[in-house]
């Protein structure tokens, strides 16, 4: 998933590494873009905070943690007024599909 949202990540650009036939012409917009690194940023933090970011006393620090959700909150608002896009659409296909598409 964190290489598919790569894909998303530069905000004026194409999509690019998907199939010509998905219907990604739209350049991709900064909100969009933002989503797809914070994506990924939040799924490699979650990994961390599953088993790397633990204090002296085997808990995760409230500050550290707090500022994830925050992020998290805010790509659900931003996914709120992007997700009707077509560039939206071929986001969530990658995340799902994309190790699978043929090139």
């Amino acid at each position: 998933m964190a290489k598919a949202a790569d894909l998303f990540k530069n905000p004026g650009g194409p999509v690019t590494g998907v199939p010509d036939d998905i219907g990604h012409s739209d350049p991709i917009s900064a909100k969009l873009a933002r989503i797809a690194g914070d994506f990924r940023d939040l799924q490699q933090n979650r990994y961390i905070a599953d088993y790397d970011i633990l204090d002296a006393r085997n808990v995760v620090k409230y500050a550290w943690a707090s500022r994830y959700v925050a992020k998290a909150e805010q790509l659900f608002l931003d996914w709120n007024e992007e997700k009707g896009t077509d560039n939206a659409k071929v986001f969530l296909a990658a995340l799902m599909i994309a190790g699978k598409w043929k090139k």
